[in-house]
């Protein structure tokens, strides 16, 4: 269902009971680093909390205080903007809504994140009273606007959305959030994920992006593609917008005579007064967890402070300011496994912990969550990932993620346990990021909360293992997956054949104990006996667990023609040549560091981590003949650690041996993030950590037709002027590069998977498909009869659904039967089916419910309002069709309840079919044994 446009929002603020005192004036300045004191000076005593850098400068937002104490240092200075609150006034009062060159479509086709997630109806260009409040302008949601929207989502959306507030703000203003889940008023036993923004006041895009992502999941919970509406029935997720409302409420108008009720303060703290006198007014709640609370010894002033007027001021204990207490006793009460606090500035993810020093190293299971997440999470918006030390090159003690990983484990009634926090960073170098950039942000941080909410649960990830060149009509093939998130239910992977493949053997379910545990599961397939050499074949890798399905679409070819195979077991020499510029230490070379197969592979620094302001180009030393090709791939097995968004790996392909042209490949990323230093400029590359073997294809059809086509692997590394931790790494691996074209066409055509249909309890019947397309898919219409197999009308058109998910509904079914059919139309007209199935309606029969789900030893089936004596089938198959058990009952008119005993069925994903008196399907539903 889509979320009503909120055009009718009003500030509203109640006269908050905290003294309205003049905004703080505040200055960017550029420090230049000439020496290591100068450094260490800002560090201990400017109260650093988020900085950028400029070469061998820094650009620091000091308050007048701090800006007095620079000036005290003689230390060289330049102020660049002297009031950054009315600068930004300036700058986004006469902006034109929408996005940035940051998103503008460039590149050869990559998605980016602009297309991928789309912006909810409800959320429009943002705020009503708002940052560059020209009419039209999109701009920061008030808090007012915040409650506002999430009363009228839980109002349009009882069933998904429940607003609750965690207690209120030291001048007393509730603190509202949002669940999201299926069937929102039970507390299931679902995965719990925990969302928090603006702790601290200043940092606007924290609530803007949370009130986006709670839209965006309502939006598109109920669309054509039902992946959102998967992970939202499996999930439980917390979204509390607005940690700090009285200090954010300051920020939009503390001195109406100085600043405009706009936004666009830089107040950071919240608003009590901590005793002692008028200044000394708020606690920073992110210094004020249990958790290495006030322990700032041998650190910078960044710490944490206790004098009470500075910024990062930690309060007099912990938990000492009722917005931090209200936020640990909520948590008390859940059993939250992940969370994100959204802070703004970055880019980056600071990890566990603010004060490494005083921790040991993590373990195994928490270091590889935590590199594999938040790289997964970052995909799109180029962040960094490391401890505070690592990122922001100063310790924090009493942060919020600190203490949600160690704080009061077993307290409360959850109990409370160990949560994988962290915190994320987002606005290109701005508390109030540029109106302008809005949207963008708010997509970038929807696209990570996504991620966040997967890994809360059960969540894989896969990878086909087996080279690209089948040579056998019969054989195995092999899927490695590897356990992502925090769930352990059963996973059950299957071979889906979509292309000349004609039989495979079966699903395989296994258990994955640990976290970042993989299985390799083997299947037999058998191919088509008239498939021609180089003709295409084509499946998908289909892994299912807790509810959620992911697919891995592999292209294959039978006997294609081999151009370039090199397994780097050889001499570099035979097949590559190397450069680097400037000259340095040695570049390209074969390594036995890593190997995904023999004892080599191939990599750019083999000496160790790249260095600064490099380009190192390996080109392999034959041209590619693509004269008669049909089609043409590049494969081969890439591992990484690189500064993400900033070093990067490009495939380039050239026809003339001159003018080199970047192509896009199965994980590369086209994004134009230059104002979080990125070097990507719309051109697609490899770049950031994938520390794991991950297969990679590039298809070069683009340049068939051609006789002298050049191939090359190209990195370049910037010139890392800042102190991240990471920013010089260990770099790229390569490993058995094969090039392949194929000189037949090979037939193509839509594969119908699944086709599954429901009665729901609004009397409509839902109907879900699985259907694998190609270029030449135009659209769906889904089909209707009430006389079998003849008289079929059309009664909806999909063509904006996403392969291989697609869901529509017949709001309007008959009294009896009810046949449906997919039909698929290709661009030039040709048509194909998938197969018919049958949905019977009988007045009064509103729905069929099989629960709990996941279950243990019994699947109870209510049917509500059955309006007649039948005697009905109930069949329990596993995804590939094999009957498992089966039941009959006769059953009396109205509502009634049958249990079926599954207890000595395996772990695994099934399919429960109902069928009436006359064998005719009335529901399938999916349920998970565990």
């Amino acid at each position: 269902m889509n979320c009503k446009k909120l055009y009718t929002l009003f500030l509203c603020f109640s006269i908050l009971s905290f003294p309205l005192l003049a905004q703080e004036k505040y200055s960017k300045v550029k420090i230049q680093l000439t020496s290591p004191a100068i450094k260490k000076f800002a560090f201990e005593n400017l109260n650093l909390d988020h900085f950028t850098y400029e070469g061998n400068a820094m650009l620091v937002v000091l308050n007048s205080e701090e800006l007095n104490r620079l000036r005290q240092s003689h230390y060289a200075f330049e102020v660049i903007v002297d009031d950054v609150v009315q600068h930004s006034l300036d700058v986004n009062r006469n902006i034109i809504p929408g996005i940035t060159n940051r998103a503008a479509m460039q590149g050869d086709g990559s998605q980016k994140i602009a297309n991928i997630i789309q912006t909810p109806a409800g959320f429009g260009t943002g705020g009503s009273l708002r940052l560059g409040a020209a009419v039209g302008n999109p701009g920061y949601f008030t808090y007012a606007e915040m409650t506002t929207i999430m009363q009228n989502l839980e109002t349009a959306n009882p069933t998904l959305v429940k607003r609750f507030s965690i207690g209120n703000s030291a001048a007393g203003t509730p603190i509202y959030g949002v669940k999201i889940s299926d069937n929102v008023t039970v507390d299931e036993n679902e995965p719990e994920v925990l969302f928090t923004g603006l702790q601290h006041a200043r940092e606007a895009i924290a609530g803007t992006s949370m009130i986006f992502f709670m839209q965006y999941l309502v939006a598109n919970y109920g669309n054509t593609n039902h992946v959102i509406k998967d992970l939202v029935d499996n999930r439980e997720i917390f979204i509390i917008p607005c940690m700090n409302p009285d200090g954010y409420a300051f920020n939009y108008g503390g001195s109406s005579a100085s600043y405009p009720t706009t936004g666009g303060g830089l107040w950071r703290k919240n608003r009590r007064n901590t005793g002692g006198g008028a200044a000394n007014i708020g606690v920073d709640l992110n210094r004020n967890y249990s958790i290495d609370w006030s322990n700032c010894s041998g650190a910078s002033a960044s710490c944490g402070s206790n004098l009470q007027t500075d910024d990062t001021y930690y309060g007099p204990s912990a938990f000492s300011e009722p917005e931090t207490q209200a936020l640990r006793d909520f948590v008390y009460t859940r059993h939250f496994v992940n969370a994100i606090d959204q802070h703004c500035y970055g880019p980056y993810y600071s990890l566990p912990y603010g004060r490494p020093t005083l921790h040991p190293a993590l373990n195994h299971i928490d270091s590889s969550y935590y590199k594999y997440i938040p790289a997964l999470m970052g995909l799109y918006n180029g962040y960094r990932a490391g401890n505070s030390l690592e990122t922001v090159q100063y310790e924090v003690a009493g942060g919020i993620k600190d203490w949600l990983l160690l704080g009061d484990i077993g307290t409360g009634t959850g109990p409370k346990g160990k949560i994988y926090g962290m915190t994320g960073e987002a606005g290109g170098g701005n508390f109030w990021a540029p109106v302008s950039e809005i949207i963008q942000l708010c997509k970038e941080n929807c696209f990570q909360n996504l991620q966040l909410a997967y890994a809360a649960g059960d969540y894989y990830d896969m990878q086909d293992k087996d080279d690209i060149a089948v040579t056998s009509l019969t054989g195995t093939l092999h899927c490695l997956v590897r356990r992502v998130g925090q769930g352990n239910s059963p996973v059950t992977i299957s071979l889906i054949p979509i292309q000349n493949i004609v039989s495979v053997g079966s699903p395989v379910t296994t258990t994955l104990a640990n976290y970042f545990d993989t299985s390799t599961a083997t299947f037999s397939y058998t191919l088509s006996g008239s498939i021609l050499s180089g003709q295409r074949i084509k499946f998908a890798w289909k892994v299912e667990s807790g509810g959620i399905a992911t697919y891995d679409t592999v292209t294959k070819y039978y006997n294609p023609i081999t151009l370039l195979s090199d397994d780097m077991e050889g001499s570099f020499a035979t097949n590559w040549t190397a450069t680097i510029s400037p000259s340095g230490p040695a570049g390209w070379a074969f390594t036995t560091l890593a190997a995904f197969g023999g004892t080599h592979s191939m990599t750019e620094s083999p000496g160790g981590n790249y260095t600064t302001s490099s380009t190192r180009t390996v080109t392999y030393k034959n041209t590619l003949n693509l004269i008669d090709a049909t089609e043409a791939y590049l494969s081969f097995w890439v591992k990484h650690r690189a500064e993400n968004f900033r070093d990067k790996l490009q495939v380039q392909v050239s026809t003339n041996g001159s003018t080199w042209v970047p192509v896009s490949g199965t994980t590369t990323v086209t994004e134009d993030n230059t104002t979080n230093g990125g070097t990507l400029g719309g051109q697609p590359a490899l770049t950031g950590i994938r520390e794991e073997w991950t297969r990679e294809l590039f298809d070069l059809s683009a340049f068939k037709g051609n006789t002298t086509v050049s191939l090359r692997f190209q990195f370049t590394s910037d010139n890392d002027a800042s102190g991240f931790a990471f920013e010089l790494d260990d770099g790229f691996y390569l490993d058995n590069i094969k090039v392949i074209k194929s000189t037949v066409i090979t037939p193509v055509a839509v594969k119908f998977v699944n086709f599954y249909g429901k009665l729901l309890t609004d009397k409509s019947v839902q109907l879900d498909w699985e259907a694998f397309t190609d270029d030449q898919h135009a659209y769906f219409e889904v089909e209707k009869s009430t006389d079998r197999n003849t008289n079929f009308i059309s009664i909806v058109r999909i063509s904006n659904g996403v392969s291989p998910n697609y869901r529509s509904f017949d709001y309007f079914p008959a009294a009896g039967n009810n046949y449906y059919r997919i039909k698929q139309v290709n661009k030039d007209g040709t048509i194909s089916y998938s197969k018919t199935i049958d949905i019977v309606y009988a007045p009064g029969l509103l729905s069929i419910i099989a629960y709990p789900n996941p279950t243990k030893d019994n699947l109870f089936v209510k049917l509500i309002n059955y309006s007649t004596n039948d005697n009905l089938t109930f069949t329990i198959t596993d995804v590939a069709g094999r009957k498992l058990y089966e039941q009959n009952t006769v059953i009396s008119a109205g509502t009634s309840e049958i249990k079926l005993n599954i207890k000595n069925l395996p772990p695994n994903i099934y399919v429960l079919k109902v069928a009436n008196g006359e064998t005719e399907i009335i529901n399938i539903q999916k349920f998970i044994k565990q």
